[in-house]
């Protein structure tokens, strides 16, 4: 019996202090796209065993910063804005970090090159969760879930795909299997479309690259698939690839 309770006792206190797997926090700079892509990549992760917290700034208080951050074995920061303002976010809780335990790791996630905040993380590993991050989508966060449980976590030996580099100017279609072409020429090409002499009405639509990122494409294909039906060429071109098309 008193093996049984210091057995519950010692399983109880285990559970109490065990951390969570990462919090992203945000700047509070363009929240609706960053909670979307926070949303998708809490969803992703859960299903690959990583759990993730995402927050932004202001949804924590300066008293319970070093609470709130003791209770995660990652820290990720991020900013819709850039490298120069999580650099921002690093220095204004530099005492927090420098207070938490020294297995904590902190990913100044799109900072490339050196930097005195980054902590028990390789830059080469930091510039591929970049990679997966900034890119975004069902591909990159399920491999971002996986890289993290394989190579820094430990917790199991799952292979992970490298991330598809979403281009800042390309043409999306939903049966792409990289996602985007680069050029109006790769799409052409695989539809098979001679861009000369159409058998079709060409369409293009402007797509903003966030909704590529966090995944809202559910709407934009609906659409495709709809337009498609009634005998039209469509295309949704992500940011300007308008004098080469029009």
């Amino acid at each position: 019996m008193k093996k049984i309770l210091i057995l519950l006792v010692l399983f109880i206190y285990s559970n109490t202090f065990a951390k969570d797997d990462i919090l992203i926090l945000s700047s509070n700079m363009g929240k609706v796209t960053q909670e979307s892509k926070g949303n998708e990549l809490i969803n992703v992760a859960k299903l690959n065993n990583l759990s993730v917290d995402f927050k932004f700034e202001n949804d924590i208080k300066d008293d319970e910063l070093t609470h709130e951050f003791s209770k995660y074995k990652i820290i990720l920061f991020d900013s819709l804005s850039g490298s120069r303002e999580v650099n921002s976010m690093l220095e204004k809780y530099s005492s927090v970090l420098k207070s938490l335990e020294e297995n904590t790791i902190i990913i100044p996630i799109s900072i490339k090159d050196e930097n005195p905040y980054r902590k028990n993380i390789s830059i080469e590993d930091n510039i591929t969760l970049n990679e997966y991050w900034y890119n975004g989508g069902t591909h990159n966060f399920k491999n971002f879930s996986l890289f993290i449980n394989n190579k820094i976590l430990k917790k199991n030996n799952k292979e992970f795909e490298p991330p598809i580099i979403i281009p800042e100017n390309g043409i999306y279609h939903p049966k792409n299997p990289k996602i985007v072409f680069s050029t109006i020429e790769e799409y052409a090409k695989f539809f098979n479309i001679d861009l000369e002499n159409p058998k079709k009405p060409l369409i293009g639509i402007g797509l903003h690259r966030g909704s590529l990122v966090s995944n809202a494409l559910e709407h934009i294909n609906e659409m495709i698939s709809y337009l498609e039906k009634k005998v039209l060429i469509l295309f949704h071109i992500l940011q300007i690839l308008r004098e080469k098309i029009l």
